[in-house]
């Protein structure tokens, strides 16, 4: 049996206001019942908070604020824990006001953040720590989101820049800055483009950005003629943006037109918005304590009003719970299972995985002492490892290389995917080059034909059996059939090793009825043993790097198209300035000779 939270219909809506979280029956708050209130909680009494969350369970909802830490509580109310935890390492300690937060887009394994502190930061919920803090904000940190993918993420801030990073170096890849340097406070990415996301600050303008451009796609200037509060895309149609602001109007916006489409008002200046999954409902909070739900494509009158906070608080922050969230069985359900879901180790990597994609075990993004490759004979001890509880003190199993990280490098900057793998190729060319020097040659007919080979083993292994039986298999060959095969045995496995290995001189041609010489039995480490065990080896452990190689050099082609397109716009735009500067120019020529011929006429 499952707990579908389908079924409930986004039973819940969370908002926050003072210092107070509160959570609603959605059915019942926008169909205007009484008191729809189900739970509240005071994440730290006297504090403001500024953000809230749901994880993709809807078990969970993560609040943030001025008490310097991310809470995340069951929706019945209880706490589930915080971090930076009370007794974690002192580097994790936040000595900031916390102003956004976001779970990763595919799971809640990874949650971002930024505040006064100017970085961004990474926490993994499963490790309790900061695994990563992204640089690059000179002011204050207003908005923190994943795009769809999880590829990316953006940040705004105070001082009106946009820091786009990639999850997979750590690096920013595109740094904007608002056309008009006006505050940003808002930032939303879309939910089924990777690169199109939303900006919007306090001078009231709104700006459409493709992530690979310099430039906005589409801008509504001063749109608002106070600060925006909220701005969000359609979750239905991505062509539809909506806009809510402290000028008491509610915007809705089509970018095919690029223009507004659609506005409507209110009696209270609007402090926050949040979009229904079904692409059209609103919750947008107002600065007297209320939540407005409206339809946006047809009334212009709020379906319902509820009045969540005293109107001495503003409502900071509304969020809706998912209309389709990760089931999660009756059977395996924990606090830890609410908050990760059923396979919390099976998340989006947000860092390089420091092995190719064949030999890969789940990753761990800790900081390990010393680094080893997994045995894959320990994968159910590390499966096991992996399901621990999240906040348990207990260890989590880690993926090893061979070299140490020093204490002071960054989760991400982990070594390239190709780094410390160990080829078994150089211990098997040891391997024969000791079977040239230490062993004599078999009999060819032994090395052709496995039936000769078992034969002169048994041989080997009862010295009681005639000598007659070896002296006829071995005369059945002349000088020259030795000398043929002894030179292919020599040449295949040249081409295995990259070098002729120096095999015993040749059998003696001498006295052709002459018997041959008794040798030694073959042993198992004969030409063709030896280069069915090296083409094998090879083939195993040449195919992962091979493979590793292959993404690497794909990625660099993504990244030339990249940067090929972001020149390209940029030239673009430059090119576009100046057949501008030339039209004017033009003009102006004209009407000089036009004055021109004034001039004359009067003369």
């Amino acid at each position: 049996m499952r707990i579908r939270e389908a079924a409930m219909q986004q039973r819940l809506i969370a908002a926050c206001g003072g210092d107070n979280v509160k959570l609603f029956d959605a059915a019942a708050a926008s169909e205007g019942r009484a008191d729809p209130c189900v739970s509240q909680f005071l994440p730290a009494p006297g504090v403001q908070v500024n953000a809230l969350r749901w994880n993709h369970t809807n078990h969970v909802l993560a609040s943030s604020g001025e008490d310097r830490r991310i809470s995340l509580w069951l929706k019945g109310g209880k706490l589930l824990g915080s971090v930076p935890q009370l007794e974690s390492d002192p580097a994790d300690v936040l000595d900031e006001s916390i102003l956004a937060i976001n779970f990763s887009s595919k799971s809640s394994r990874y949650l971002c953040s930024g505040g006064t502190g100017k970085v961004v930061r990474i926490w993994d919920m499963q490790r309790k720590k900061c695994i990563k803090s992204l640089k690059g904000h000179t002011d204050t940190i207003t908005g923190v989101m994943y795009n769809c993918k999880d590829e990316h993420l953006a940040s705004i801030s105070t001082r009106g820049d946009l820091i786009i990073y990639s999850l997979a170096s750590g690096s920013r890849i595109t740094e904007v800055k608002d056309p008009f340097n006006q505050v940003l406070r808002l930032l939303e990415y879309s939910r089924s483009s990777r690169n199109l996301l939303v900006t919007a600050g306090d001078d009231g303008s709104l700006h459409l950005w493709d992530t690979t451009g310099r430039s906005p796609k589409a801008s509504w200037i001063r749109q608002h003629l106070a600060p925006a509060s909220g701005v969000g895309f359609s979750f239905s149609n991505e062509k539809v943006i909506v806009s809510v602001g402290f000028d008491k109007r509610l915007h809705t916006y089509d970018t095919s037109v690029k223009k507004a489409v659609h506005s409507l008002s209110c009696d209270a200046p609007f402090s926050s918005l949040a979009l229904k999954d079904d692409g059209w409902t609103v919750a947008a909070g107002t600065t007297n304590g209320r939540i407005m739900f409206y339809d946006i494509r047809t009334k212009v009158q709020p379906m319902a009003v509820l009045r969540a906070f005293n109107p001495s608080e503003a409502v900071a922050s509304v969020c809706w719970q998912r209309t389709n969230p990760v089931p999660i069985s009756t059977s395996s359900w924990s606090p830890d299972v609410a908050l990760l879901g059923a396979n919390g180790e099976e998340t989006p990597a947000i860092m390089p995985d420091p092995l190719p994609a064949s030999g890969r075990n789940r990753p761990s993004f800790g900081r390990p002492e010393s680094l080893t490759v997994a045995n894959p004979r320990n994968a159910a001890a590390a499966e096991e490892s992996s399901n621990q509880s999240v906040w348990s003190n207990s260890g989590s199993f880690i993926l090893h290389s061979s070299k140490a990280t020093p204490s002071g490098v960054d989760d991400m900057e982990v070594f390239s995917p190709l780094v410390d793998v160990q080829p078994i190729v150089q211990p098997l060319s040891s391997f024969i080059d000791g079977l040239g020097e230490t062993k004599k040659p078999s009999p060819p007919s032994a090395i052709a034909n496995s039936d000769e080979f078992q034969q002169t083993s048994h041989q080997d292994e009862h010295p009681t059996t005639s000598p007659r039986v070896e002296a006829s298999n071995a005369a059945e060959l002349s000088p020259n059939d030795h000398q043929t095969r002894l030179t292919k045995a020599r040449e295949h496995l040249a081409a295995v090793k990259g070098l002729a290995l120096e095999l015993p001189p040749r059998l003696s041609a001498s006295s052709p009825n002459s018997p041959p010489s008794r040798v030694s039995p073959p042993q198992p480490s004969s030409s063709s043993f030896a280069l069915q065990l090296v083409q094998r080896a090879l083939e195993e452990s040449l195919g992962s790097v091979q493979r590793a190689i292959h993404e690497d050099v794909q990625n660099l082609h993504l990244e030339l198209i990249r940067q090929f397109h972001i020149q390209q716009t940029e030239t673009a735009s430059c090119v576009e300035k100046l057949v501008a500067k030339q039209a004017e120019m033009m003009e102006e020529l004209q009407a000089l000779r036009k004055e021109n011929q004034q001039l004359r006429h009067l003369i």
